[in-house]
């Protein structure tokens, strides 16, 4: 089961501000094509396939292929709480 994470949270992980709103939009609906992330957030469908792609990329979303339909669906917060983690270690040795 997913918690509520905010996208000020996400961006300081390093998402971009396109990519904390439709990981949060994702976690919303559980599971969700582009056009639906597109519809949720008032954004293109070429942008919401892009910060998709860009999640699935840092390992925050995966896709499955269902005849010609994408769907997206969230990693578990688990995932996003260790990449928090990650980064304050990385802070703290610089």
């Amino acid at each position: 089961m997913h918690n509520k994470i905010d996208s000020t949270t996400l961006q300081e992980i390093g998402l971009t501000s396109g990519e904390a709103k439709t990981y949060c939009a994702l976690v919303e609906k559980m599971e969700a094509s582009a056009p639906e992330i597109a519809r949720m957030l008032g954004i293109q469908k070429s942008t919401a396939y892009f910060c998709l792609e860009k999640l699935a990329a840092k390992g925050l979303a995966s896709q499955l292929l269902v005849g010609r339909v994408r769907t997206f669906y969230p990693a578990p917060l688990k995932k996003i709480l260790e990449q928090i983690s990650e980064k304050e270690k990385s802070m703290e040795a610089a």
